[in-house]
């Protein structure tokens, strides 16, 4: 039951026409060019801050990541990130 709850608040947040990545390069390109850009729904954010570090950001409780590890790779998969049209 809780977890259907969860899938189903999840499912809320994701409305609209999603547009997804197909490399990570992909992804920085749409996050400089200023498009929004999230991870797994439309509460994680993903932002580049004004020292230029690319993070996800958590709206309801203001939490950061870093987008990608020390060595670039990111932190996250791929196919988690998202564009809405």
């Amino acid at each position: 039951m809780y977890n259907k709850k969860l899938k189903h608040q999840e499912d809320e947040m994701n409305t609209g026409v999603r547009t997804e990545f197909k490399t990570q390069e992909e992804l920085i390109t749409a996050i400089d060019e200023g498009k929004r850009v999230f991870w797994k729904n439309s509460n994680y954010i993903v932002i580049k801050d004004s020292v230029n570090q690319y993070l996800i950001h958590s709206q309801c409780n203001n939490n950061y990541i870093g987008l990608t590890s020390m060595s670039g790779e990111l932190n996250e998969k791929l196919s988690d990130f998202y564009m809405e049209a």
